[in-house]
């Protein structure tokens, strides 16, 4: 077992020695390698849509790896929505970008937060409407 825990450290200096991170910023996998994780940047818009509703989109660019949960709240509650998903793509420097759009009247746009939860941190991300 003592072989396990100093392979885990090896790893884990390894992770802050070469790629110069804190430890908020270096995961490991299950096969004990360490990796850059990249937090998430977050915004929101919104667009006029057909039958005065607005579309809210929620953007989370630039992260790493590519396991994210985003989720719309109204009122602190979480927002389904019939066919609103979390679409996640990669981008050409190895992170992902993610999207998830859900259609408001606009009256209450700023009852709506887009909540981001990543691996490179330990805090939600909250966006306004």
């Amino acid at each position: 077992m003592e072989g396990f825990i100093l392979l885990n450290l090896h790893f884990y200096h390894l992770c802050l020695g070469f790629l110069y991170l804190s430890e908020e910023n270096c995961a490991f996998t299950r096969d004990h390698y360490c990796y850059f994780a990249e937090l998430p940047i977050v915004k929101v818009t919104h667009q006029e849509v057909v039958n005065n509703l607005q579309a809210l989109t929620c953007q989370a660019y630039g992260f790493y790896p590519k396991e994210i949960s985003a989720s719309w709240r109204k009122d602190g509650e979480i927002f389904n929505q019939t066919n609103s998903s979390v679409h996640i793509a990669p981008n050409s420097d190895g992170t992902f970008h993610a999207r998830l759009s859900i259609q408001i009247n606009p009256k209450e746009r700023n009852l709506y937060r887009c909540h981001v939860e990543h691996v490179s941190s330990n805090e939600k991300v909250i966006k306004w409407g």
